[in-house]
This record gives structure tokens, C-alpha cells and sequence, in this order.
């Protein structure tokens, strides 16, 4: 199985990189072949690590998931902002100047 000895090397490579680099971020990109519960909770430990593994499209996930989708995508559409190709900006009010009703 590729997931035999993930964590390990992982860890020993890990290590050297934190030692070299002691403030970094690391990004581990794996293939789903990886994509064991014992990779992702090795993965989901590290606080200094983001990763992402590629799976295959998986039809009873994906139709369990459907709804929780819709949701995300309606929440992302409703977030959307038109872009504009000029910024906005808001003058601010002139020293000393006095705000109505204060």
C-alpha cells in the first residue's frame, strides 16, 4: 500500500525542514493512495502543516454531501462582490471638522 511508512518519512522530513526552517509553513500535497485515517490524523497534528490530498470522485460521498454543497455555494454566491475596475475610496472628514448632531 503507498501509505506504508508516510508518517514516518513525513516526520523525519519534517523535522529536518523545522529545524533549517524553525518559523515555516509547510503545504504537503499527497496522491489519495495515501488518504489513510492514520495519515490525515498525522496531517491534522501538526500545527505548522496545511495539506491536501487529491481522491478520486467517490459517488455515495458525493451524494451524501449534495446538500451541505448546495448550502456552500449559495453562501459563496451571496458573499460574491461585483468587482469593480476603478477602487472606492471615502474622503475622510477635514481637521477639525465637527460631525452633525454630536
Amino acid at each position: 500500500m503507498a501509505a506504508d511508512g508516510t508518517r514516518g518519512l513525513l516526520g523525519r522530513l519534517l523535522r529536518l525542514l523545522w529545524a533549517a526552517l524553525p518559523r515555516a509553513r509547510f503545504l504537503v500535497w499527497l496522491d489519495g493512495g495515501y488518504a489513510t485515517p492514520e495519515t490525515f490524523n498525522f496531517l491534522g497534528a501538526e500545527p505548522r502543516l496545511d495539506d491536501l490530498v487529491a481522491m478520486a470522485k467517490n459517488a455515495a460521498l458525493q451524494r451524501h454531501v449534495e446538500s451541505a454543497m448546495q448550502v456552500a455555494r449559495a453562501q459563496r454566491e451571496a458573499m460574491a462582490r461585483p468587482r469593480t475596475s476603478t477602487p472606492t475610496f471615502v474622503t475622510p472628514p477635514a481637521r477639525g471638522a465637527t460631525i452633525a448632531g454630536s
